[in-house]
């Protein structure tokens, strides 16, 4: 019998096609694009090229733009350094910890922090239980008046950093004079003069939101009604 030639042999067995990407990887890739061009919509076209997909081949990784940006949302939120408080800080000095450091990590991501503002993600109680946890350090909360404060710091910090990351480069000092000519006098006068402070504050506002906010909370501490 003649020996079979390596020709002759059954071809071997080819095997599946790896995938070209991961979901870790497509969401990273999506992130950088939000870091490259914040204000540009994240489209679906746009994260599969920037992993050398086709649009379609997308879908097969995530149901929705949604379900995208959700994964996209919990990678920030996850992503983010643990708060790094002193030993010995004061309460307040942790809240200030909490609240510069959710801005600082968010700020770059508008498009997320739009996703969290409509409710579109619920990740946030993760930086949420951190903020109960500080703000259980001072006394035993009621449950209505640790839900009041947890709102109330959350959502101003949200709100704040959603206005720094959608900010314009340059603030709009003359088209806010130019506005005065419609309104009646006094009250251009009185805009007048606190225009250039407006200006001022567009860098500092967030800091004088947080001494806000803490003197706020110092009014709500658990037995504060009763002294």
């Amino acid at each position: 019998m003649t020996a079979s030639r390596p020709s002759d042999a059954a071809p071997a067995k080819r095997r599946g096609r790896k995938p070209r990407a991961s979901q870790d990887e497509i969401v990273r890739a999506a992130i950088d694009l939000l870091e490259r061009d914040p204000h540009e919509p994240l489209t679906m076209a746009r994260v599969a090229e920037g992993v050398g997909l086709a649009p379609m081949t997308l879908y097969r990784y995530f149901e929705d733009r949604d379900a995208l940006m959700n994964a996209i949302a919990r990678a920030v939120v996850e992503g983010r350094q643990p708060l790094q408080i002193p030993k010995g800080a004061s309460w307040q000095d942790q809240v200030r910890a909490w609240m510069f450091g959710i801005r600082d990590n968010l700020v770059r991501y508008p498009q997320v922090l739009q996703l969290t503002a409509t409710g579109g993600y619920q990740g946030w109680l993760v930086d949420g239980a951190e903020l109960v946890a500080v703000l259980e350090t001072v006394g035993e909360w009621p449950d209505d008046e640790l839900a009041r404060a947890l709102f109330w710091v959350s959502t101003t910090t949200l709100g704040h950093v959603i206005l720094e990351a959608n900010k314009p480069e340059r603030p709009a000092t003359a088209a806010l004079y130019t506005e005065l000519g419609r309104l009646p006098d006094p009250a251009a006068s009185e805009m007048a003069r606190v225009i250039p402070e407006l200006g001022r504050l567009r860098d500092e506002g967030f800091a004088l939101a947080v001494e806000l906010t803490i003197a706020a909370l110092e009014g709500m501490l658990p037995g504060t009604a009763d002294a």
